[in-house]
């Protein structure tokens, strides 16, 4: 008769301060009172219920897991920080631009000497004339 093969894993420590630090938290009081009976005193299962114990947490929503999107200093973080920049710039061109076209159709509007309400229905036909094409402007949308 072939004897019983053992079944074992084991899970090692580069440092034993570490291992005697995992068996400490293990055994605090607090830990201890939430762990079934066949599980306390085994080293093995404690630390296995401990890490189901702490997915469950992560998973039922009672602990954030923060992951950061991008490396710290990730050439992918870098490229969207270059392209956002660009795009401030370009919005800042915009306002100007839309500042002074505001300008000139004031302008226009007292030259000819129109109303403010008759100006303000222009001005939001050529509002509409621009982006009749699109229900949105500066990601609003125009209705």
């Amino acid at each position: 008769m072939e004897p019983k093969k053992r079944n074992n894993g084991t899970i090692s420590f580069s440092d034993k301060s570490q291992k005697e630090e995992v068996r400490a938290i293990l055994r605090e009081k607090r830990l201890q009172n939430l762990m079934p009976a066949d599980i306390k005193g085994k080293d093995g299962k404690m630390v296995l219920w401990a890490i189901r114990y702490l997915k469950n947490l992560a998973d039922t929503g009672k602990i954030r897991l923060e992951v950061p999107l991008f490396e710290e200093e990730s050439q992918e973080l870098q490229q969207l920080k270059d392209e956002n920049q660009q795009l401030r710039q370009e919005i800042q061109k915009l306002r100007g631009t839309v500042y002074m076209d505001q300008v000139a159709v004031k302008a226009a509007c007292h030259k000819v000497r129109l109303t403010p309400e008759r100006a303000k229905s222009i001005m939001d036909d050529c509002l509409f004339s621009v982006v009749k094409s699109s229900p949105y402007v500066f990601d609003e949308r125009v209705e």
